[in-house]
């Protein structure tokens, strides 16, 4: 019976899961599979025929100097991404939960860059990082030091995209490690307390511990964002430039595919990107999983 009845359960969700479903296969699941069948191919975007190459666009990204500098250039977004807006949320979501009254204005103050357009993020910090009357130079300029070019190497450009990155999502994170916070029990920081009266003890062995389940979640959407939603925003300010410096993936594939007419082997380096993605996010949740803290 209580098989009978879940089978009509289902029967009647149907209807109301095509509309979602179908929304899904055709934006995600058919693209996807167009881009592993494009992979195979060498094509340009532009002729009739595309000719069948087999594995040989694969061959050829592995054999990319290029390609590979844009995977360690993502890999050290991904990395310092990690640290920098972990511990920034980690930190200021930890002073917040003792702001009082003003936690709300505060935690609505950080959340504001989240929800502004990449496009105007991009156009603000570029104009901030202008060298002739950027907001930072001048500020170095008014203390009798140089100016320096925050766009204008490869070094200084990819510090100055990380900089950008953790001001535009550091609040969201401050706000899920808030949420994930305030579902920890008084009662044992309270016990934790009469044990120690040091709170960075009680943060490392209470909070950190306790706080494991939504840390994995924010590193997840770090690394996931990390490999897709960050090419908006890089190529708005450098366009991957200069040197390639801020090339990360995303904008790699973007030129091979719109710049160089490639269309085939941009589909494999997206399908390669996607299989770094796939184990990136597989061993950050087998790392989180070794241990669980249930209270």
């Amino acid at each position: 019976m209580k098989h009978a009845s879940s089978w009509q359960d289902f029967k009647r969700a149907v209807p109301f899961l095509i509309p979602a479903c179908s929304f899904y296969a055709l934006f995600y699941v058919v693209p996807a599979a167009v881009a592993v069948v494009l992979s195979l191919y060498k094509w340009n975007g532009l002729a009739a025929t595309a000719t069948f190459t087999g594995l040989s666009n694969y061959i050829a990204v592995l054999q990319s100097s290029l390609f590979w500098k844009s995977v360690v250039i993502n890999l050290e977004v991904v990395v310092v991404s990690l640290l920098l807006q972990l511990s920034v949320a980690l930190v200021l979501a930890a002073l917040l939960m003792h702001a009082g009254r003003l936690m709300r204005l505060y935690r609505s103050l950080f959340f504001i860059p989240q929800v502004l357009s990449l496009v105007a993020v991009g156009m603000l910090w570029q104009m901030i990082y202008d060298p002739a009357n950027g907001l930072l130079d001048g500020v170095l300029r008014s203390i009798g030091l140089h100016s320096i070019p925050w766009l204008g190497t490869p070094k200084n450009a990819l510090v100055s995209m990380l900089i950008t990155t953790t001001w535009v999502y550091f609040g969201f994170h401050t706000v899920l490690q808030m949420a994930g916070r305030a579902a920890i029990p008084n009662d044992l920081y309270e016990a934790a307390y009469l044990e120690t009266k040091a709170a960075i003890t009680v943060f490392f062995y209470v909070t950190l511990p306790l706080l494991r389940e939504t840390i994995l979640i924010s590193a997840i959407m770090i690394v996931t964002g990390s490999f897709a939603l960050l090419m908006g925003l890089f190529w708005i300010m450098t366009e991957g430039g200069p040197a390639h410096g801020t090339e990360i993936l995303g904008i790699h594939m973007y030129v091979q595919a719109f710049k160089s007419y490639r269309l085939g082997y941009a589909s494999s380096i997206a399908v390669v990107m996607v299989i770094f993605l796939m184990i990136s996010v597989t061993g950050i949740i087998a790392l989180f999983s070794r241990e669980r803290v249930e209270y």
